[in-house]
């Protein structure tokens, strides 16, 4: 199966409802501090969605290829498409450049036929392509600024920390909206480009078409032994029918 082309630009929204939860795999701000959040983060990304990028549905073909067309970016690695129920789903991506991931959707109200597609990249050699006139924006990159979205929100630019190595595109290929109860809970194992501590960072629009930057998610994960987890992270995280978020993932 193969993705046709893209109809209209948008960005990604992370106002999500963050709620309570902490420990040595990841960290997030409480439920209080969401109403702080969400206003900031829609003054920081000016006509966002909160569904994501608006991708079309699948078309048949004889292989599952996270390759958009033309006119958006295309994930080089792996790709696969399954269904997700009530309970979640996992995606084992395997083993890619020395690096293994897996990501296990939070529960959702999917309902029968929802289905979604998740591949990955890991950097500009095998994410190509062009979208809305730009090439696929690697974190901490020139023109990608970064967002530190904390418990108090931020609209302004911070330092990028750590560096990018992995990216991810999740997309719901169903005809119906899934609402997730939190974010995916990843996996990452092999040569981490950093040991102090990882954390996920989520693709945003910087206030134009075709400008990009990337939000500083806070939520983390500590290298152990070559291999780093970000826990699920209570949230409402809405994919429409043919829509999409892109994760980055970055250590230091």
């Amino acid at each position: 199966m193969r993705f046709s082309s893209v109809q209209r630009w948008a960005a990604v929204s992370f106002a999500v409802a963050l709620s309570a939860c902490a420990g040595n795999q990841g960290m997030v701000p409480s439920q209080s501090a969401a109403a702080a959040l969400m206003p900031q983060t829609e003054a920081l990304l000016p006509g966002a969605t909160d569904a994501g990028f608006p991708l079309p549905l699948l078309e048949p073909d004889k292989a599952i290829k996270c390759d958009f067309g033309s006119t958006f970016w295309s994930f080089g690695g792996p790709c696969l498409e399954q269904a997700v129920t009530k309970s979640g789903g996992t995606f084992a991506l395997g083993t890619y450049k020395g690096l293994k991931a897996e990501v296990k959707m939070s529960a959702s109200n999917a309902k029968a036929g929802a289905i979604f597609v998740v591949g990955e990249g890991t950097s500009d050699a095998d994410i190509t392509g062009t979208y809305a006139g730009a090439k696929f924006p690697l974190f901490a990159s020139k023109g990608a600024p970064c967002y530190a979205v904390t418990a108090k929100g931020s609209d302004k630019p911070a330092k990028c920390v750590g560096k990018g190595f992995l990216y991810m595109i999740v997309t719901n290929q169903g005809k119906s909206t899934v609402t997730f109860k939190g974010t995916p809970a990843v996996t990452i194992s092999g040569k981490l480009p950093g040991t102090k501590r990882c954390e996920i960072d989520g693709l945003v629009s910087a206030g134009a078409k075709g400008k990009f930057g990337w939000a500083m998610l806070p939520i983390y994960g500590v290298p152990k032994a070559g291999s780093v987890a970000f826990a699920s992270a209570p949230s409402t995280l809405a994919f429409k029918s043919g829509s999409a978020y892109i994760f980055g993932y970055s250590c230091e």
